[in-house]
């Protein structure tokens, strides 16, 4: 450890020489926070922090450390890569998460610049142009530059990028100016997103086409991703991601997500950058783009999945089975672990299973299943848990886990699943509970709808969700800070909301609808169109379950609880209202129906689906089936 923090100290200190008086940045923002650009010397060290959210409030003591830790090493300056305040809150909250992130870095002892991030201006109840004029009062330009010895340093706010159109245009006119009015040898280029990589690469084009046209040597640092990546070498551009400061790391990428700052050394046409976990060193180059690849592979095109179901009912028996298949879509063999994990009672062919996968191999594994008799108010979970072994050129091993939920199907449900008409049935939640679905359908439209009544809109309560970071849908009731019910959904182009203008009335029955169509999400109060989103792109499922009363979490347990009661909550594969209508007190089912319950009675502890499809839902936690007036 001694000989580590030694060549650390080697490589990142450098006496000041022939230093020059500073100016301002360079900016077209006359309103933002005056920023002066630091002190110019012949060699310097800068310091780059990653983000801060998502993340808890642990986070902000990660970030103390990491300040103290730059003090010791005494940089020239910092430079933060965005999501440095968590969003969608109200005014007065955003302002206190501001101060609280402002009150850590101004221990710094040396000069910060920030870079924007979506997060940062996210506030509920105010214009875009309201909020980045609070982001230019709190923090400084969204869009600046500055020189420092023979450096030259430029911001630039992702979404202006993203945008396209004259914004873009905008942002490209205003860097070939600012890259002609510096002598500077290098320039580094500072962006929240790695706009480079996916659906935004065209955009990016543009901006490369004009550091390209410069000619001069230029990296270009994000820190979106959560992970340390170095993309290579593009022309005269360098690109590379630096790890998180603070916010959440991420357990996808364990091997290049850690808690951090990254250094940069700077001497004339050279630029060393090194990776500073709390206990480490290591060097950019070891976490090549090849390897986060092959692992966002395995987490995006589910290597590991379930078909088939297993099945229970009043007395012990049969209980089918299910099929788990495990994909290589990487260039290189890796390692896998499968178990079955389940209840007392059940007897599976097999329960335990590891081997190898070669690259473009399939592996299938039949598992057939004896199940114990149902019992009133248990309900029975199967799961399988895989975990892929990646091995990674910094030594060892990337796990790469799923837990895959074997549906379970009570033998028997489909007889009680229909409406009764001489009795109706609502499922009463204590805000502890819901429903879980293992809807495995993924529709590109939709509507979610169900009837609700509750004493409250407060806290953080979901009527029907599958929704989890930025994929997936829900009806959300209420969230902390006096957010009012609204619809979300999350896309290929951003997260739509559609928010209610005014809360409803308590204590009365309400009927709630969602519907998406591919571009906008609409939501209907008692049939009467309360709010609609802007546009956005195609829906992206998670793999999670949907909750009929509660969110799923990462890991498919109910959060955001509902206290109420909630009845006839369909799910269908169609938009179906369009305009005012009058809504069915007892929802039909069709072919569009992809699930469909009444509330009406439960079967041993499941709670009936009547669409014909067998998505029936258990009870986990505090609900219960009863009596309700229509």
């Amino acid at each position: 450890m001694l000989r580590l923090i030694l060549a650390f100290f080697v490589v990142v200190w450098l006496p000041s020489a022939g230093v020059l008086a500073s100016g301002p940045v360079r900016t077209d923002e006359a309103d933002a926070r005056a920023l002066a650009a630091p002190e110019s010397s012949e060699g310097f060290c800068f310091a780059v922090l990653g983000g801060r959210v998502p993340g808890s409030e642990a986070g902000l003591k990660v970030l103390g450390r990491a300040v103290e830790t730059l003090n010791r090493l005494g940089v020239r300056f910092v430079m933060t890569t965005g999501n440095m305040v968590a969003g969608d809150t109200d005014r007065a909250r955003w302002e206190k998460r501001v101060e609280a992130y402002r009150k850590v870095m101004r221990g710094l002892e040396s000069p910060w610049y920030p870079t924007p991030g979506p997060a940062d201006t996210a506030v509920l109840g105010v214009s875009r142009a309201e909020s980045e004029a609070m982001y230019r009062s709190a923090f400084g330009p969204r869009l600046y530059s500055f020189d420092s010895g023979w450096a030259h340093v430029v911001v630039l706010p992702a979404e202006r990028i993203s945008a396209g159109g004259d914004s873009l245009e905008g942002v490209l006119g205003w860097l070939s100016d600012d890259l002609r009015a510096t002598r500077a040898e290098q320039i580094f280029v500072f962006v929240h997103d790695s706009l480079w990589v996916g659906d935004d690469a065209g955009a990016w084009d543009a901006v490369h086409g004009v550091l390209r046209a410069d000619g001069r040597l230029a990296w270009v640092i994000s820190g979106a991703l959560g992970y340390a990546r170095d993309d290579g070498q593009r022309d005269n551009v360098r690109y590379c991601s630096v790890p998180v400061t603070g916010a959440f790391t991420r357990s996808d990428h364990g091997y290049a997500s850690v808690q951090s700052v990254t250094l940069v050394r700077v001497t004339r046409g050279v630029a060393e950058f090194s990776v500073l976990p709390f206990d480490a060193v290591s060097s950019i180059s070891t976490f090549p783009a090849s390897e986060a690849e092959a692992i966002d592979a395995l987490l995006e095109t589910g290597w590991a999945s379930v078909e088939g179901f297993v099945q229970a009912g009043p007395e012990p028996g049969d209980g089918a089975g299910f099929e788990v298949a495990l994909e290589n879509p990487t260039p290189v063999r890796f390692g896998f672990d499968m178990e079955v994990l389940s209840p007392s009672g059940w007897v599976f062919s097999q329960r335990r299973l590891s081997g190898t996968i070669d690259p473009g191999e399939t592996l299938r594994v039949v598992v057939s299943a004896e199940a114990p008799a149902l019992r009133e108010g248990h309900r029975p979970a199967v799961e399988v848990v895989v975990t892929a072994r990646y091995p990674v050129t910094g030594g060892g091993e990337q796990a790469v886990i799923r837990h895959l939920r074997v549906p379970v199907r009570p033998r028997g449900a489909e007889a009680v699943a229909g409406a009764t008409p001489g009795r109706n049935g609502a499922l009463s939640l204590n805000g502890r509970g819901g429903v879980r679905v293992d809807l495995g359908e993924k529709p590109w439209r939709l509507t979610a709808e169900c009837w609700v009544q509750s004493e409250k809109i407060a806290g953080s309560m979901t009527l029907i969700g599958r929704y989890i970071d930025g994929k997936g849908f829900g009806l959300v009731w209420s969230r902390p800070g006096g957010v009012l019910p609204f619809g979300v959904v999350g896309t290929d182009r951003g997260v739509a909301r559609a928010v209610l203008d005014t809360p409803p009335e308590t204590g009365r029955w309400h009927h709630v609808a969602m519907t998406y169509d591919g571009h906008r999400a609409v939501v209907y109060l008692d049939g009467v169109e309360v709010g609609r989103s802007e546009e956005a792109g195609g829906l992206l499922h998670p793999d999670a379950p949907l909750y009929i009363g509660a969110s799923p979490d990462r890991r498919g347990d109910p959060v955001a609880m509902f206290k109420g009661l909630i009845d006839e909550v369909r799910v269908s594969s169609v938009v179906r209202y369009t305009g005012t209508f009058t809504p069915a007190r007892v929802f039909e089912t069709d072919e569009n129906t992809l699930l469909l319950m009444h509330f009406d009675r439960d079967y041993y502890g499941a709670e009936p689906d009547d669409s014909g499809r067998g998505r029936h839902g258990w009870v986990v936690g505090g609900a219960e089936i009863v009596p309700a007036a229509r």
